[in-house]
């Protein structure tokens, strides 16, 4: 499963589809970038699993009652989170993760630092 969504990732990678392109550059150095391409691969792998295509990343948000697939998105938004800090330079890394995300994902994910979350 990790294999083929990291064949998936590199793969949207070489075409530059626009969800990847919404990740940030993938980073020069090499830690970051495979830290980054294990994010984008998660990301990869909620889009092939629920099949997943078109303007909106990460599609409609599923049903309440789909709690499977309601929390590997989350798990996606996550992923997307971190792949677009890793993307930045290290000059760039915010102290603290509580930061307010308002273009990730065409404003899917929202980052409250007072919700608690923790993001």
């Amino acid at each position: 499963m990790e294999l083929r969504a990291l064949s998936l990732a590199e793969e949207a990678i070489a075409r530059r589809d626009s969800w990847v392109r919404s990740l940030g550059d993938p980073p020069s150095g090499a830690s970051r970038r495979e830290r980054w391409l294990r994010e984008v691969s998660t990301v990869a792998a909620y889009l092939d699993r629920w099949h997943i295509e078109g303007e909106r990343t990460l599609g409609p948000t599923p049903d309440r009652e789909n709690h499977e697939q309601t929390a590997q998105r989350e798990k996606a938004l996550a992923a997307g989170k971190w792949a677009r800090a890793i993307s930045r330079p290290a000059a760039d890394q915010p102290i603290s993760h509580a930061w307010n995300h308002r273009s990730i994902f065409r404003g899917e994910l929202k980052c409250d630092p007072g919700s608690g979350s923790g993001c």
